[in-house]
């Protein structure tokens, strides 16, 4: 007699807007509102028109909390400002 296993999970989609702060030290931190397993991409972009950018701070570990996310202006100077966000991966289904 053979073992089976059987895993029943989905793929879902986390986002968010996240107002930042320049004088975090080591970022603002971003809390998932889902549960996830395995997050498989995760995407920060600057909400502003100035030619800001954000970066952000993910540990690829399983079952993540969440993530830091700073932002910066055209010459690399931190910021404080808005960032949507958007993250993929793996929940219990």
């Amino acid at each position: 007699m053979n073992p089976r296993l059987q895993l029943k999970v989905k793929q879902e989609t986390d986002s968010g807007r996240v107002t930042v702060t320049r004088t975090t030290g080591a970022g603002d931190t971003v809390t998932f509102s889902k549960q996830f397993y395995d997050v498989d991409s995760l995407v920060v972009t600057a909400a502003g028109s100035n030619g800001e950018y954000a970066g952000r701070v993910f540990a690829d570990v399983p079952n993540p909390s969440g993530f830091e996310v700073f932002l910066y202006d055209k010459n690399g100077t931190r910021i404080t400002g808005t960032v949507d966000w958007i993250a993929k991966g793996v929940i219990a289904a």
